[in-house]
C-alpha cells in the first residue's frame, strides 16, 4: 500500500463528525477514523460494561455498530465497483480497512457483553467478523505464510480468539474452545512487542484456562450440559450401536474404504489395513442388509483389486467406482449394477489415472472429483476439480491443478475433503481437508479448516466464512450430506496431530481423536453441534465412513481407528446410528430481504400488527419486501407482539 495522506480521504456517505488521523510505527502506516457519535456511544459502552449492566453495554455498542454501518458499506461497495474495472486506490483501501478496525474494536467489545449475558451463539458471531477485520490485506497467490496481519490490531484479534473460547466452552465446545485459547497463546508469544496489555497477566490467564480445557480426555467434559438450549446446537439426538447377525463380516481397516446406501443396504469396498508395518490396500466387498442385519461377502465377484482411497458414489441405480490403485491394468472407472451384483469397465475419455483419497459427488447427470493425491507421482497432492458427463462419458477439468503455494482464489491443495452438491443453489461445496507438508516431519498432516463453493453457473470459486458452533480443525473424519435436498452435511469424529489433549488423569498426548457431531448449513453458513439426549456417543475415531439414509434423518457409522502412543491401535468393525428425528434447536432468522443470517448480522423485528414474526437486517430490505409481508401484517394487527425485542 502507498503512501497515505488524510486530506486525501474523503468519501460520498461519511459523515460530518469523522476525522481522520495518520498512525505511523516502526516504519508501517495506517489511518484511524474518530466518528464523535460514535466515540460517544463506545464509551457510554464501556461505562455500563464497568458497572456491569451488560445488556445496556450491549445495546450502547450496537447503536455505535449501527452508526457506523453506513460509511462502512459505502466504503466497500466504492472498493468493490473501482476494484471492478481498475486498480483501487491506496486512499480507498486504507479508508475501508480503518472502518473495519473500528468495527472490530465495537464488536470485540459487544461480543463481550453477549458471553456476561449467556448468549454464546451472538458472542461467535461478533468474534468471528471481528476477527475476520483483524487481518491485513491479502492478494492473489499470496502464500498462506505471508499473509500479513495488522499489527496494530494484534491485541483486538488475540482478545477475539481467547473470548470466543469462552462462548465455546459455553456451548460445551471444548475442542474448539481450547484450540483458539491455544491460537491466541500463541499470538501473545509470537508478538509481545505488540501487544497493548500486562504480558505476563494475560499469559497466566491463558495458561490456566489451557490446562482447564485440556484436563478432559480428548475435550470431553464429563458433566457437559446436553439440554443445553441454543440455535446452534441440536438437542435430543441419539446415537445407538447397531447390533449385527452372524458371525461373518469384513476384517477391520483404518479408513481408505469406499462406501455407500442403497435400498436399505451398505456397501463397503477395499479400505487400509497394516501389513509388516506399511498400509496396504485390502480387495475386500461386501454388503450390509439393515432389514436382516447380517453382512454378505461380495469380495469373490470383485475384479477390482485392492483398493485403498478409492471414492464411490451412486448414480441411476448403480455405484461408481473411481481411484485407490496404482494397478495400470485396473485403474478406471468401474460400475457396479446392485440387481445383477454385476461389475463392467466404462470407458470415458480424458480419465484421471493414478488418483486416490480424493472426495466424489453426483449431482445431476454428473459425477465431481475434487483434490487428492496421484499415486503415480510422488503422492503429490492436487486441488482440481473435474467433471464426469455420464451421457457422454468424458471428463472435464473445471478448476485447479497441481501448485506449491496457497492461492486465496480457489481451495488450496488436500486430501479427503467433505465435499457434496447443495440443490438449492446449484454449488459444489468443499469444506476442510487434509494438506500434506513437507516439514517438520511429526507435523504433516496439516488439518485445514477453510470452506469454499464452486458456482456451477458462473464456474467461480468464492471462499464461504464460517459461523456458528465451529469445529476443531481435523482430518480423517466421516462425513456425509443428510438426505433429502436440504444440502446439509454432516461430519463426525477426525484427529487432529498438533492440538493437544489428556490421555488420562496422569497422562497428555500432543494429538486428539474426536467422537462429536456436526451440521454445516450452507444456506446461512453456520455450524451446529448435535448433543445427543442422554450423552452417549461412538468412541472416539479417525477414519471412520458416515452415509445418510436418502429417505430418513438417519445416518450411519462404521469403519475407523484409535491409534496413538501409549495405546494399541483399535480398529473398529461396529456400525452406529445417529436418529435425528426428534432433535429440536431454536430457529435461526433470515432476512426475506436480502437473505442474510441472524448469525452473520443482528436482525431486527418487524414494528408492525405482524408482532416481528419476520426480521430484517435493515429499512431497505424491509421496503423491499413490503409488498409480500404487508397481507400478514395488516391481518394480525390485533395480536401484536410483546417483549423487549428490537424494532425498526
Amino acid at each position: 500500500m502507498g503512501r497515505i495522506d488524510p486530506k486525501d480521504i474523503s468519501f460520498d456517505g461519511f459523515p460530518q463528525t469523522c476525522r481522520c488521523i495518520l498512525r505511523e510505527e516502526e516504519g508501517r502506516q495506517w489511518l484511524e477514523l474518530v466518528y464523535g457519535t460514535v466515540e460517544v456511544l463506545k464509551k457510554n459502552g464501556d461505562e455500563f460494561f464497568r458497572d456491569k449492566d451488560y445488556k445496556n453495554a450491549k445495546g450502547a455498542y450496537t447503536d455505535a455498530l449501527d452508526e457506523l454501518e453506513v460509511p462502512l458499506n459505502t466504503t466497500r461497495k466504492q472498493c468493490e465497483a473501482t476494484g471492478a474495472g481498475a486498480e483501487v486506490s491506496s486512499q480507498l483501501l486504507a479508508a475501508l480497512s480503518a472502518h473495519e478496525d473500528l468495527a472490530a474494536v465495537l464488536l470485540c467489545n459487544r461480543g463481550f457483553a453477549y458471553i456476561k449475558l449467556k448468549k454464546w451463539d451472538e458472542a461467535i458471531r461478533d468474534f468471528t467478523i471481528a476477527n475476520r477485520y483483524c487481518d491485513g490485506e491479502r492478494v492473489p497467490e499470496m502464500e498462506a505464510y505471508m499473509s500479513s496481519q495488522k499489527p496494530h490490531m494484534m491485541t483486538i484479534k488475540m482478545k477475539c480468539l481467547y473470548r470466543r473460547s469462552l462462548a465455546f466452552k459455553g456451548l460445551g465446545n471444548f475442542s474448539r474452545a481450547f484450540k483458539d485459547v491455544v491460537s491466541a497463546n500463541a499470538f501473545l508469544s509470537m508478538y509481545p512487542h505488540q501487544m497493548k496489555c500486562n504480558i505476563a497477566q494475560t499469559k497466566r490467564l491463558f495458561g490456566n484456562e489451557i490446562r482447564l480445557l485440556a484436563k478432559y480426555p480428548n475435550h470431553a467434559p464429563p458433566d457437559l450440559d446436553f439440554q443445553l438450549k441454543n440455535k446452534i446446537v441440536l438437542r435430543n439426538a441419539t446415537w445407538t450401536q447397531l447390533k449385527t447377525e452372524g458371525r461373518k463380516k469384513p476384517a477391520s481397516t483404518t479408513g481408505g474404504c469406499a462406501s455407500v446406501m442403497y435400498d436399505n443396504c451398505i456397501y463397503l469396498l477395499g479400505g487400509e489395513s497394516m501389513v509388516e508395518f506399511f498400509m496396504e490396500g485390502t480387495d475386500q466387498f461386501w454388503k450390509f442388509d439393515l432389514t436382516t442385519r447380517r453382512w454378505t461377502n461380495l469380495s469373490s465377484g470383485c475384479p477390482l483389486g485392492p483398493r485403498k482411497g478409492a471414492t464411490a458414489v451412486v448414480y441411476n441405480s448403480c455405484m461408481y467406482v473411481i481411484g485407490g490403485t496404482d494397478e495400470v491394468d485396473k485403474d478406471c472407472l468401474w460400475k457396479y449394477f446392485f440387481r445383477e451384483n454385476r461389475w463392467e469397465r466404462v470407458g470415458a475419455k480424458n480419465f484421471p489415472e493414478f488418483l486416490a483419497h480424493h472426495s466424489a459427488c453426483v449431482f445431476e447427470d454428473h459425477m465431481y472429483v475434487f483434490g487428492g493425491q496421484k499415486t503415480d507421482d510422488g503422492l503429490d497432492q492436487t486441488n482440481s476439480l473435474l467433471q464426469l458427463s455420464f451421457q457422454t462419458r468424458k471428463w472435464t477439468r473445471l478448476s485447479g491443478g497441481k501448485q506449491k503455494s496457497w492461492n486465496i482464489c480457489m481451495p488450496e491443495t488436500r486430501n479427503e475433503a467433505a465435499f457434496w452438491a447443495n440443490e438449492s443453489d446449484r454449488c459444489l461445496y468443499v469444506v476442510f481437508g487434509e494438506y500434506d507438508r513437507e516439514k517438520p516431519v511429526h507435523l504433516t498432516h496439516y488439518p485445514l479448516e477453510d470452506a469454499w463453493k464452486f458456482d456451477l453457473e458462473t464456474h467461480k470459486w468464492s471462499e464461504v466464512m464460517q459461523y456458528g458452533n465451529l469445529p476443531a480443525p481435523r482430518t480423517e473424519f466421516g462425513f456425509s450430506p443428510l438426505g433429502g435436498s436440504s444440502g446439509h452435511c454432516a461430519l463426525f469424529g477426525g484427529y487432529n496431530q498438533s492440538l493437544g489433549s489428556c490421555y488420562n488423569s496422569t497422562s497428555c498426548q500432543q494429538f486428539t481423536y474426536f467422537q462429536d457431531t456436526f451440521i454445516f448449513k450452507p444456506e446461512i453458513h453456520s455450524w451446529m453441534q448435535v448433543h445427543t439426549s442422554d450423552g452417549k456417543m461412538p468412541p472416539v475415531r479417525a477414519g471412520a465412513k458416515l452415509l445418510s439414509d436418502p429417505d430418513s434423518t438417519k445416518l450411519y457409522l462404521l469403519s475407523g481407528y484409535l491409534g496413538g502412543s501409549r495405546i494399541r491401535p483399535i480398529e473398529y468393525d461396529d456400525i452406529w446410528v445417529l436418529d435425528m428425528d426428534h432433535q429440536k434447536s431454536k430457529t435461526t432468522r433470515i432476512c426475506p430481504g436480502c437473505g442474510i443470517s441472524s448469525l452473520e448480522k443482528r436482525l431486527k423485528d418487524c414494528g408492525g400488527g405482524c408482532g416481528g414474526l419476520v426480521s430484517y437486517c435493515g429499512r431497505a430490505c424491509q421496503v423491499k419486501d413490503w409488498p409480500n409481508h404487508k397481507k400478514v401484517c395488516k391481518k394480525k394487527h390485533s395480536k401484536k407482539k410483546k417483549g423487549n425485542e428490537t424494532k425498526i
